[in-house]
C-alpha cells in the first residue's frame, strides 16, 4: 500500500514528535504519526486493518483505545471496563455510576464481558485471584487502580488489597495480564510454622507497574517433643556382655 502526502501533511511531518510501525510476524501492520499536542494519524499497512494490531496488541498508544487509563481518559468509559468501589453494591451492574463492591464478582464480569477492570482508592478485604482465567485466545487483560471512587479521575492513590488470609494476588496459567497502582499485602500467619505469602504467579505472563508487595510475618514451627530414653546402668552391661564374633584373620598387607 502506498501512501501520497500532500504539501500541508509533509510540513506537519517536520514537526512531528514520534513516527512508528509495528511489525508483527515481520511485516509492518499498522502504521503511527503523532504531532505535537498529541494528535496521532492511524493507518493500516499491508492490508490489516486498526482492529486486528489492537487484538495482538491492545497497549499499544497507536490503537484508538490504546494505552493505560492513567495516560488517556477516553479509557475511563462503561464500554472499556468494569467498575469495583468500596462504596458499590454486590447486585451493581459495574458501571462508573454503579459499581460492584467485591473484587471477585468484578473480575468475573470483567472477564465475560470482556472488558478491563478498575478498582477505586480504598481498602479491599479479599484477594485478587485469577486461576485459568478465559481470556480468549491472544487476550489481554488489565487490573487498574488510583482512581478516585466520586467520579473516576485518575489521581494515582494505590488500590490496597489484604485479604484475612491467603495469598493476596494469585495468578494461575493467564496469558497476559497487566496490573497498574496497587498495593498488595499478605497478613500474618495464625498457625504455627505457616508462612506469609504474598503473591503466587505460575506459569503466566504478568506485568506489574507501580505495585507494592508486602508479606506478612510467618509462624514459628510448634516446639519439638523430647523422648525419654533410659539406658543400662554398668552392673547390668556387665552381668549381659553379649557374644563377641571374631573372624578368620587376612594376610598382613606390605607396607
Amino acid at each position: 500500500m502506498i501512501f501520497s502526502l500532500n504539501n500541508a501533511l509533509s510540513s506537519s511531518l517536520k514537526k512531528a514528535k514520534a513516527s512508528r510501525l509495528l511489525f508483527v510476524g515481520g511485516l509492518p501492520t499498522l502504521g503511527s504519526l503523532c504531532f505535537l499536542g498529541g494528535s496521532c494519524l492511524y493507518f493500516p499497512v499491508n492490508g490489516s486493518t486498526i482492529h486486528n494490531i489492537c487484538e495482538h496488541d491492545p497497549l499499544n498508544p497507536a490503537c484508538p483505545t490504546g494505552g493505560v487509563p492513567s495516560e488517556n481518559s477516553k479509557l475511563i468509559t462503561d464500554d472499556y471496563a468494569v467498575f469495583v468501589s468500596p462504596l458499590g453494591k454486590d447486585r451493581a451492574t459495574g458501571t462508573k455510576s454503579d459499581p460492584l463492591k467485591s473484587l471477585t464478582q468484578g473480575l468475573a464480569r470483567a472477564l465475560q464481558q470482556g472488558k478491563q477492570l478498575y478498582i477505586c482508592e480504598g481498602n479491599y478485604a479479599e484477594p485478587l485471584a485469577l486461576q485459568k482465567p478465559e481470556q480468549g485466545t491472544g487476550k489481554y487483560f488489565g487490573v487498574y487502580g488510583g482512581f478516585a471512587c466520586n467520579d473516576w479521575h485518575y489521581n494515582g492513590s494505590r488500590v490496597h488489597v489484604k485479604p484475612a488470609s491467603g495469598v493476596a494476588l494469585n495468578i494461575v496459567e493467564a496469558k497476559k495480564i497487566h496490573i497498574e497502582d496497587i498495593e498488595f499485602e499478605a497478613p500474618s500467619a495464625d498457625s504455627p510454622g505457616e508462612s506469609s505469602i504474598v503473591v503466587w504467579i505460575e506459569k503466566s505472563k504478568v506485568t506489574l507497574i507501580r505495585v507494592k508487595l508486602q508479606a506478612g510475618d510467618g509462624k514459628e514451627g510448634k516446639p519439638g517433643s523430647s523422648i525419654q530414653v533410659k539406658y543400662k546402668s554398668q552392673e547390668d552391661l556387665a552381668r549381659n556382655p553379649g557374644k563377641q564374633d571374631q573372624g578368620e584373620g587376612g594376610e598382613a598387607l606390605p607396607v
